[in-house]
C-alpha cells in the first residue's frame, strides 16, 4: 500500500496543481475554435483510436473544419478542409512555420540542424537556399541522368527475375518493394556516392530511417505531458533514441571521412551531395557556415526525405494506373515495343 501511494503521489500532486491553475486563470478571452469536451489531464487523447486520422475526421464532421483539441497538456489545431488549409498556409504561414520541438527530433536530427526540423529563421532560410541552389539545381539533377538509367535497368531486371519465378506465384511482383529499392538506390548514390565496402550501404541506411520514422511518429509521454519527460529514462525510450542517434552519427561520419580521403587523393569524378557540401565548407558557405554536424544533418535530410517522397509518388502513380485501365492502356501503347518482354508486363 505504501509503495502504491509513493508512486501515485506525484501524479495526484500534478493533478491538483493543474486544477488550481484552471480555477485561477478563469475563462479565456481569446476567440478559440470549437473544441470537443475532454478529460482533465488527458484532454482529448481518449478520443483518438489506433487510426488517429480517422478519429480526427469523425470529430471534424461534428465540430467543423477548424477545431482545437488538447493532446494531454498540449493544444493542437486540427484543420480538415482545403480552404482552411490554404488560408492557414498562405495567410498565417509564419505562425505555423516552426515545428514543435521534440526529444526524438533533437536526438535523431543532430539537434534539429537539418532543414526538416530546424526552427524557422535566418539559419533555416540559408540551409534551404543551399539545398535548392547547390544540391537540387537543374544542372545537378541532370548530372545524375546516367545513374537513374542504370538503376532503372537494375529495377527491370529484378522485375523480370521475380516474374520468372523467385518464390511467389509466377507473374506476381511486390511492386512497393521494387520501387522503394529503386528510389533508395538513386537517392543514396546521388547524395553519398556508391555503396561503401565497409557496409555503409543504402540498405543499412534504409533500416535506420525506418527505425527513426517509428520513433519520430510514435507517441511519447513528454510530447503530451512535458512535465513527465523524465519517464523516458524509465521506459527506455531515451536509450532507444540515444542508440539510434549514435547509429546515424557513426554512419554519416564514415561517409564524410570517405569523401574527405577521396578528395585528398585528387578525386575529379561526378560530385555527389556530400562532395558539394564539403567543397562549400572549405570555400565558406555564405552566411550559413557549415560545420561537420550541419553536413551530416543536411545529408541525412536528403537521404531520408528524397527516398520517401520519390517512392510514395511512384507507388501512388502505379496505384492510380491500376484503378484507371484506360490510362494504363494509353501508357502501354506509348512504351516502345523493345522495352516489353514476354515476362514483364507494365
Amino acid at each position: 500500500m505504501f509503495l502504491l501511494l509513493f508512486f501515485l503521489f506525484p501524479f495526484l500532486l500534478l493533478s491538483l496543481l493543474l486544477a488550481f491553475k484552471v480555477l485561477l486563470s478563469g475563462k479565456t478571452q481569446l476567440r478559440l475554435p470549437p473544441s470537443p469536451p475532454g478529460l482533465p489531464l488527458l484532454g482529448n487523447l481518449h478520443q483518438l483510436s489506433s487510426l488517429p486520422h480517422r478519429s480526427l475526421l469523425d470529430l471534424s464532421r461534428k465540430y467543423g473544419p477548424v477545431m482545437l483539441i488538447r493532446m494531454g497538456q498540449v493544444p493542437a489545431l486540427i484543420v480538415s478542409s482545403a480552404d482552411a488549409a490554404q488560408e492557414l498556409f498562405k495567410t498565417h504561414d509564419l505562425a505555423i512555420s516552426t515545428r514543435p520541438a521534440s526529444k526524438a527530433a533533437m536526438k535523431i536530427t543532430f539537434g534539429t540542424r537539418n532543414i526538416t526540423f530546424a526552427p524557422y529563421g535566418e539559419r533555416w532560410r540559408q540551409a534551404k537556399k543551399l539545398a535548392v541552389v547547390h544540391l537540387l539545381s537543374t544542372k545537378r539533377v541532370l548530372s545524375f541522368h546516367a545513374l537513374r538509367d542504370e538503376e532503372v535497368r537494375r529495377m527491370m531486371e529484378r522485375v523480370a527475375a521475380a516474374c520468372a519465378g523467385g518464390g511467389r506465384p509466377r507473374g506476381e511482383v511486390e511492386l512497393s518493394e521494387v520501387l522503394f529499392e529503386y528510389a533508395n538506390a538513386v537517392v543514396y548514390h546521388a547524395a553519398a556516392g556508391k555503396e561503401s565496402k565497409e557496409g555503409r550501404t543504402a540498405t543499412r541506411y534504409r533500416a535506420m530511417v525506418h527505425d527513426g520514422s517509428v520513433l519520430l511518429g510514435g507517441f511519447h509521454v513528454d510530447d503530451a505531458f512535458p512535465a513527465l519527460g523524465w519517464l523516458g529514462a524509465i521506459t527506455g525510450t531515451d536509450a532507444k533514441l540515444d542508440r539510434l542517434g549514435g547509429r546515424f552519427d557513426e554512419f554519416l561520419s564514415g561517409i564524410l571521412q570517405e569523401h574527405i580521403e577521396r578528395a585528398e587523393k585528387g578525386f575529379n569524378g561526378n560530385e555527389d551531395f556530400v562532395d558539394v557540401l564539403l567543397s562549400l565548407q572549405k570555400d565558406g558557405a555564405g552566411e550559413l557556415g557549415l560545420a561537420e554536424m550541419d553536413i551530416k544533418a543536411i545529408t541525412s535530410d536528403m537521404l531520408a526525405a528524397g527516398t520517401d517522397t520519390s517512392f510514395v509518388s511512384l507507388e501512388w502513380a502505379m496505384a492510380e494506373l491500376v484503378r484507371n485501365p484506360r490510362a494504363m492502356k494509353k501508357l502501354q501503347d506509348e512504351i516502345p515495343l523493345r522495352l516489353i518482354s514476354t515476362c514483364v508486363s507494365i
